[in-house]
This record gives structure tokens, sequence and C-alpha cells, in this order.
């Protein structure tokens, strides 16, 4: 149900954008390439408040000032790495890859890195890149705007996160020193049944659940519950992680120490075990 849910509004952010772009390219009469956070939003990718772009205009790629359209709503960027265009409605829509690199000179690094990580999600109908994607795109193209920023994010790529939320965590944690995190972790239960973790650290049994909106509902919650207890019995410690643990930047360094608290008498533990 909530995989439903946010599957459904990622859907409606594609529809509106695409809209938006189909609408903008009927008045310019031309064949735009449409890049930056707009492709980004085709692609199912929300961009967060955090973004240094206007969202109210469609940003296009132009190889040149003279092929800039003179229109209102319409911001063009001389953007002269390659894109991987492919047609969609009346324009073209830069590669997966090549959007994440246009935004790059407008993101903080970490939602350059959660937006990497949705491009990659577990989901097969929102995954559209790979990690080999990011690396053979920086290591085709040299020079551009943002390519350090690009540079500092990919070793922080994770594939196989489930929502935009997941992707944000694991982005702030990763640039924090908390490494080999694994999104949607499956663990075997003794009778065989799966159950699977948000973001997990498996070496140490330590394991993260974001609980937001779209785990709602009485049935949700008792389904939650069980397999929290069922994670606990086989040694798993559980981190429940909410929306207001990421509101502020308070609140995040509040989560950061107790998760590296956690971490650390986790790590004590697992040592103790192995020593015994």
């Amino acid at each position: 149900m909530g995989t439903s849910f946010l599957n459904d509004d990622l859907q409606r952010l594609r529809e509106h954008e695409f809209l938006h772009c189909q609408q903008t390219a009927a008045r310019t009469g031309k064949t735009l390439t449409v890049g930056y956070a707009n492709a980004l939003r085709l692609y199912g990718v929300p961009i967060g408040e955090h973004c240094r772009l206007s969202v109210d205009d469609v940003h296009v790629c132009v190889d040149g000032a003279d092929e800039r359209p003179n229109m209102r709503g319409v911001h063009a960027h001389i953007w002269k790495a390659q894109s991987r265009t492919h047609t969609l409605g009346d324009f073209r829509l830069a590669s997966p890859t090549a959007a994440w690199a246009q935004i790059a000179p407008f993101l903080p690094l970490q939602d350059l890195i959660a937006v990497g990580c949705m491009l990659m999600s577990k989901n097969r109908r929102r995954r559209v890149a790979t990690l080999d994607d990011f690396e053979e795109y920086l290591a085709a193209n040299q020079r551009f705007k943002g390519r350090k920023q690009c540079q500092a994010a990919l070793p922080h790529l994770v594939e196989g996160t489930d929502s935009p939320a997941e992707a944000n965590l694991l982005a702030f944690l990763s640039i924090h020193g908390i490494r080999g995190i694994k999104p949607n972790f499956e663990v075997t239960l003794p009778h065989g049944d799966l159950r699977f973790i948000d973001l997990a650290l498996p070496a140490i049994r330590l394991g993260l659940e974001y609980q937001g909106s779209y785990h709602a509902g009485i049935a949700q919650m008792r389904e939650d519950a069980n397999r929290m207890n069922q994670l606990i019995d086989l040694g798993w410690v559980i981190i429940q992680v909410t929306v207001s643990d990421m509101r502020t930047a308070h609140a995040s360094e509040q989560l950061l120490v107790k998760i590296q608290r956690a971490i650390s008498r986790q790590t004590a533990l697992m040592r103790l075990i192995q020593n015994t």
C-alpha cells in the first residue's frame, strides 16, 4: 500500500511536469531539449526546496547563446557535455545522468547524492540509471560546470533505495561518515519468510526504518510492528526515523548522534560475541 501511494504521487509529478514542458514547447515552436530539474521530475525524482533554480521555468539545454529561446518561462543553459537525449512528446529529454550533472551546481551535496540514488531506485518502474551509468558519464565528460560536485557525490551513490526519504537519509548518513549502508536489505527468517530493512548495516545488525506518511493505516502499523519484533528476535537493533528527525539541522544532528551511539554499541557487541 505504501509503495502504491508513493508510485501514484511520483506519477502525478511526472504527468504535471510533462504537461508543463509540452505546453512550453508548443509556445516556442521549437524542439526544446529539456534538462535540469524539469528532466529529473519527468524521471519521477522530486527536487527539494534547496534547489537554486526557478521552479516555474522550463530549463533547457542549448549549444550556444544564439540558440536561446527568447521567451518568458524558458531558461536556457549552454551545455556542451553529452545529453544523450530522446524524444518525449514535442520535446527532447536529457538523459538521467546528464540531468543529474546539470543540476549539480544548484544543489547541496547531500541533495545531489539523494537525487542520484533516486534515479537508481529499487523499483523497476522508477529505476532509470545504474552506478555504472554515472561513472561512465563522468569519465566521458571531463569538463562541465558542477563536475567537481559530481565527483564528490559519486562515492556516496548507492543503488536500491525505495523512496525519496530513504535516499535523503542515506545521503545524510554517508556524507557524515556512515558508509556501507545496504538499502532494502533482505533478512531470511528461520521459517523461510523474508523481511526487508529500509537501510541496514548488516555486519553489526543495525537497521533504520523510515516511518513516513506512506506507512499509515492500522493494518500496516500492525504488520510493521510484527516485522520489527521478528528482526529483534534475530538480534537486530532497529532505529525508527521520522520526518521530524530530518526537519531541522538540530534534529538531524541529534539523529546522527543516536545512530553513531548505536553503531558503537552494536560494534562492541558483535566483537564480544565473536570472541566468546
